[in-house]
């Protein structure tokens, strides 16, 4: 996916501003392996209870994901090689690492994302976790791990997350934040249904340093191909 500006209104020389996700690899019984520029496992193991896209203004991801000070794990990695396996009795594991292209002598800012995921009928469950090397101070990692799930019910769902995120803000002192969301959504014949909670804590422990978000959503199918949906946060 290449991404086009066509007003280059984004401060780039070229209207093809953005590489989205975009890989080359190999794909067998063995599972998936693979080099380029691709959402990480960490965040891809939220997708599952998205109501709203990860782009919208009503998305979750705007809260959840997100640390106190500017950091984001809704990333999409590149330099990255990536492995996923098959399923197994609906489990799967996805492990990526991206590398670093502008190393030097001091500093090698390496990801590590790993995730498992299980789904089967009515479940859904993410365990993930996220490793940033020198990405705030030279020689410590940033982590964050998140814990996902969700119970499809006729024609609901309900799901939750559950995240721990720490950043390491010099050699001796590290900062920490928990994250969590509550998402339901209901489909009624053509009408689509769903509300979603987020909370953002504070971070390192100062206060009012957090966020909670509420955003709710009518939808409405006016055929198999064409669908309206109105949406407040």
């Amino acid at each position: 996916e290449a991404q086009i500006d066509t007003v280059n209104d984004k401060k780039a020389k070229d209207p093809f501003n953005g590489v989205r996700n975009s890989r080359l690899g190999m794909e067998s019984g063995f599972g998936t392996l693979f080099y380029g520029n691709w959402d990480s496992p960490y965040k891809v193991s939220h997708n599952k209870i998205e109501l709203f896209d990860n782009t919208t203004v009503f998305t979750t991801n705007a809260l959840i994901g997100k640390t106190g000070n500017g950091k984001s794990y809704v990333t999409r990695q590149n330099n990255v090689i990536q492995y996923d396996s098959p399923k197994m009795g609906g489990l799967s594991l996805h492990a990526a690492y991206s590398m670093d292209s502008a190393q030097t002598a001091t500093s090698n800012k390496t990801t590590t994302s790993l995730s498992g995921l299980y789904e089967n009928g009515m479940f859904y469950a993410a365990l993930a976790y996220e490793t940033r090397a020198d990405q705030t101070t030279l020689t410590k990692s940033d982590t964050a791990t998140r814990l996902v799930g969700a119970f499809k019910f006729g024609h609901g769902l309900v799901g939750a997350t559950f995240e721990k995120m720490s950043v390491a803000n010099t050699l001796d002192t590290t900062a920490s934040q928990n994250n969590m969301e509550l998402v339901a959504s209901y489909r009624t014949g053509p009408i689509d249904l769903g509300i979603a909670y987020a909370k953002a804590g504070d971070y390192n422990n100062v206060t009012d340093t957090g966020a909670s978000q509420v955003s709710l959503r009518y939808g409405f199918d006016f055929s198999k191909r064409t669908s309206m949906y109105a949406a407040y946060t």
